[in-house]
Formats: structure tokens, C-alpha cells, sequence
């Protein structure tokens, strides 16, 4: 793959704003038993403790790269990270970096809980790879088998699709272009999720284009339980409590869980922020995305996902011994599937990837192979005021984890800049890239400012025949003050006018800020909405 570079200002920001959701109780499953066995059976050893003097991560580079990232902190106006390195067997650094409140000033910690949005997924994968182990599933069983009611968009892909194609975004089934706001936004529950399968879009024939799809890893993460006759209903609970009990307790990862809000769990959480369109900080509440939690529902902390990917280094075996999983079926989710082509919904735009030949999709991972032939197994995430990126090279067996309470579009140009540096001074690979990034400040600012001089106050009586609700769960209201409102599910989004027609989104997450909204009557006379890369949303009534 020949990926070219191109200049800061060719590009835009459009990382996919992934998901968190809460889970319930677990009463009465039959998994438990028959996994217990395999998760205390050593069956595999942990590899020996790697020699301090054949550390890739020596003294002097993890002290430089900490320089690296309270620049870089400071650059790109981020209030608090978490940052984990680790090599063979050990954690080698974790700490904190500025704030995880800014209201209070708490500082971030290697316990603060952060969202950790898609990079959930591949703990789903893992958990499914456990299914497998247990014989209650294959990787190239069809999903119709184990779910006799499954319906995917034709008759053709019902009948087809296998167990490992629901997580390799390969299996040409297309979102809608909305569904990173509605899914993020709550109140679709477990079978509202899988119910919607039969209505997405299918661009291309299965294994020959790449297509992140969140309700399909959902599929996977269900399909187990489903096979276990458990109801519908009852999914979400379920699914966070097999996590629990698989991966999370095994692994020792104390602060890590399902849930949507951390604030009940202690103090030492993370509060999510975004930077407004006048360039003003404010937080972001802890929205629920209900059903789809497999796709991104987790919350946990550095030290956290230092303790996970030690694991995956290690072939299933936790830092403690223990194996949770066989190291065969662990591998089949490292195993690298669908190509990604740069640019592509879901992967990296071009100027990202300087030093990369080619990239693929695994089963909750991204496989990046590199101009020296090393690979770097990877994944970021990332819902309303938070964004993470974490990653391991297996050969080499060395990692990082970073998680960042900063609105995804924007983390993600610290995230990825945090990653060249390290990268970096391991390899030499990226060397240009966090210049290249610090670059889009000024030309990010610039942009927000001229959007900013465009707005005016609303006028409530241009708006007044426009209020009311919308189809697609959307509202119109005035406030009090007289201020406009763009509502859906638990959000409130302020909007201002434009002086030259139309309004503006002027706060509010990534997916959605900064986006254009119309407001126009139809042929028929009828009040409709256009919000920019949305399709339309008709009128339905007034209030």
C-alpha cells in the first residue's frame, strides 16, 4: 500500500466518535462453571521476565518520551492523560498527566477511570475467543446456526455469515452515516441493536471492502448467550457480567468495568471536555449506549489496560500465570483480515501513516505493518470527551496505552503525535509526524475563529414555526433566555445562527459540533431539518 502525504490543511478530522454503555446483574448462566476450568488451568506458561540490559524501553527513552508528552499536553490543550508502557512481562512506566477535573483540579492518576470506547472491542473478541474455547462456538460457524431468528440485510448474507465475519469489518454490511451520533446518543437496547441488522446497507460483497460496523460486533458479543437461550432482554447484563468474570477479574483489572457513568465507582474518574467553536473548554456528560455496549462500553483505567495487553502479549497468560484463554484462539483475533485502505470510515487518513506499507483489519484490532517489516497491533477509541489508543508490536513484545478525557476529533491528534514520538525513538518510524500534527493547532484555531465570527444571537421569531420535535428522536426548543436548542435523547446542543443563513451546532461532541443545520419547509409546506451529513428529519410536532 503507497500512501502518500498530504498538507495539514487537506485534512479533516472525522475519527469515529465509538461507544460506552452500562450492564446489569447476572443471575443463573451456564457459563460459568465450564470456563472457571479453563481459566485456572495452566495449560501455558509466561514467557521469562525480559533482561534489563535487551530492554527496548530503557530509562533514558522512557524519560524522554515523558518530555514528549507534557509538550505535547500543552500543545494541544489537553486536560488530563494516562499513559502505560510496558515490554516482555512488566509495566515499565505508568503515570499521570495534568488533570482529570478541571473544576477541581484532581490530577490524573495510573487509577483514574477513563471511557475507553472501541477499545473495548477487542475485549469482546477475546471474551468470544473464550465462547470458542469452550466449544460453545467456532470461528466459521454460520451465525444462523447458533441463532436460528438471526436476519441479515439479504437471504444470501443471513445464510452466510460466520461467526468471525461479525467482528472483521469485512463483511460488506454498511452503517447508516448517522450512526455514530445515535448509537452514542442511548436508548437503543440489546435487541433494538440486533434488530436493526436487516436494515443496513449492503455496498459490497462479503471480504472484499472494509466497513466499520458497531452492531455487528454486538452480534458476536451476544451470540453466545443467545446460544445458551438466553433471552434478549437480558444480553446487556449478561455481556458485562461474562466480561467480569473472563477477562477483567482474571487479569486483575480492578478499576476496569461496563458502565456508562464512573462517578458511583470513587473519586478518581476521569470528566469528559470539549473545546466549543469559541474555543472555550466545557464537560460532557456520561452518555449510555444502552445495547451496543460490546462495541465500546468500557471504562477502566492505565494501569488497567497495562495489565490487558500484557496479556495479549503474553498468549492469553495474565501477569499473575494464569492462562484465560488458549493461546491458538487468541492468535485467530491478532490474525490479520479485510484490507484497510487509507481514508477509509473507521481508519486513518493518509498523512497519518508516513512510514506504513499496508494495513488490515483483524478482529478488534488494526494490524499495521511498517516500512522495516515490523507489525503494530492497535486500536483506538473514543465517546463524548474522551479518546484513547493503545497498541503492541507482538515480535518485539513491547506496548502503550494512552487515555485522554478530551472529545475524540481532538484527542486523537495527541494520541496519534504521543505514538509517533514513541515510536519514534524505538524504531525511527514517524520521526515527522508530531511536527506534522503540531502544525494543525494554528490552522485549527484559525478555522474556529472564522466560524465563531460568523455567528449571531438567534431570533425567536425566524425559528418560532420550526419548533417542536422531529423524526430520527430530534427537538427544537427556545429556552427562557431566548437561546436555540437542538435536542436527542440526553443531549441538549446549543446552536447559534450564522450571519450569512442558517445555523450552527456551536458546542458539543466531535460527530456533531461545528456541523451546519437548516431549517426549511418542504414541497408540501412541512418543517424540515438538515443538519450537515445527516439526512433530512421531518417535522412531527409542535411544542
Amino acid at each position: 500500500m503507497n500512501v502518500p502525504r498530504r498538507s495539514p490543511q487537506s485534512h479533516r478530522w472525522s475519527r469515529r466518535a465509538a461507544l460506552q454503555a452500562g450492564g446489569a446483574s447476572l443471575a443463573g448462566l451456564r457459563f460459568g462453571a465450564a470456563h472457571l476450568g479453563l481459566a485456572q488451568a495452566q495449560d501455558g506458561t509466561p514467557r521469562a521476565a525480559t533482561p534489563e540490559s535487551s530492554m527496548l524501553l530503557t530509562d533514558s527513552l522512557v524519560q524522554a518520551f515523558v518530555t514528549d508528552v507534557e509538550s505535547a499536553l500543552a500543545t494541544f490543550r489537553v486536560p488530563g492523560a494516562a499513559v502505560a508502557l510496558f515490554e516482555g512481562d512488566r509495566v515499565v512506566y505508568a503515570g499521570g498527566f495534568g488533570v482529570g477535573n478541571m473544576a477541581t483540579g484532581a490530577p490524573v492518576t495510573d487509577r483514574t477511570r477513563f471511557r475507553i470506547g472501541s477499545n473495548t472491542k477487542s475485549m469482546t473478541s477475546l471474551l468470544v475467543a473464550t465462547f470458542v474455547d469452550e466449544g460453545l462456538l467456532a470461528w466459521d460457524d454460520l451465525v444462523i446456526d447458533h441463532w436460528p431468528e438471526f436476519q441479515a440485510p439479504t437471504a444470501g448474507l443471513t445464510g452466510s455469515l460466520r461467526v468471525r465475519d461479525l467482528m472483521g469489518m469485512g463483511s460488506g454490511i454498511e452503517e447508516s452515516p448517522t450512526i455514530e451520533f445515535f448509537m452514542s446518543g442511548g436508548g437503543d437496547s440489546a435487541p433494538d441493536v440486533l434488530r436493526s441488522i436487516p436494515y443496513q446497507h449492503v455496498f459490497a460483497p462479503p471480504a472484499t471492502a472494509y466497513a466499520y460496523n458497531n452492531t455487528l460486533v454486538c452480534a458476536a458479543a451476544y451470540l453466545g448467550p443467545i446460544s445458551q437461550g438466553v433471552s434478549l432482554d437480558a444480553l446487556e447484563g449478561v455481556y458485562a457480567t461474562l466480561l467480569a468474570e473472563r477477562i477483567f477479574a482474571p487479569i486483575g483489572m480492578a478499576d476496569a468495568t461496563i458502565r456508562d457513568d464512573p462517578r458511583a465507582l470513587g473519586s478518581d474518574y476521569a470528566v469528559g471536555y470539549v473545546y466549543d467553536v469559541f474555543g472555550q473548554p466545557g464537560t460532557v456528560p456520561f452518555v449510555s449506549i444502552d445495547g451496543a455496549a460490546p462495541a465500546g462500553a468500557g471504562l477502566a483505567s492505565a494501569a488497567d489496560m497495562a495489565r490487558y495487553l500484557l496479556t495479549q502479549i503474553n498468549g492469553g497468560v495474565t501477569p499473575d500465570g494464569a492462562r484465560i484463554v488458549s493461546a491458538a484462539n487468541l492468535a485467530e483475533t491478532h490474525t490479520p483480515g479485510i484490507t484497510v485502505e487509507p481514508g477509509a470510515p473507521g481508519g486513518l487518513p493518509s498523512l497519518l501513516l508516513p512510514d506504513t506499507t499496508a494495513m488490515h483489519y483483524a478482529l478488534g484490532w488494526f494490524d499495521q505493518t511498517f516500512v522495516d517489516g515490523r507489525h503494530l497491533l492497535w486500536h483506538s477509541g473514543g465517546i463524548d470527551g474522551f479518546g484513547s489508543l493503545m497498541g503492541f508490536f507482538p515480535d518485539e513484545r513491547v506496548g502503550f496505552v494512552f487515555l485522554t478525557n478530551l472529545e475524540p476529533a481532538s484527542s486523537g491528534i495527541f494520541n496519534f503525535s504521543i505514538q509517533a514520538s514513541l515510536l519514534s525513538r524505538l524504531f525511527g518510524l514517524n520521526p515527522d509526524l508530531p511536527e506534522l500534527l503540531e502544525s494543525f493547532v494554528p490552522v485549527v484555531d484559525e478555522q474556529r475563529a472564522q466560524l465563531a465570527a460568523r455567528t449571531r444571537p438567534i431570533l425567536p421569531s425566524e425559528v418560532s414555526g420550526f419548533l417542536g420535535l422531529y423524526s430520527d428522536g430530534f427537538a427544537l426548543r427556545l429556552d427562557e433566555a431566548g437561546g436555540l436548542w437542538l435536542d436527542h435523547d440526553i443531549r441538549s446542543l446549543p446552536l447559534l445562527a450564522l450571519a450569512d443563513g442558517g445555523y450552527i451546532v456551536v458546542n458539543g461532541p466531535g460527530v456533531i459540533q461545528g456541523r451546519a443545520v437548516t431549517l426549511a419547509n418542504d414541497d408540501r409546506g412541512q418543517p424540515t431539518m438538515t443538519i450537515e451529513g445527516f439526512a433530512p428529519v421531518r417535522w412531527l410536532t409542535g411544542g
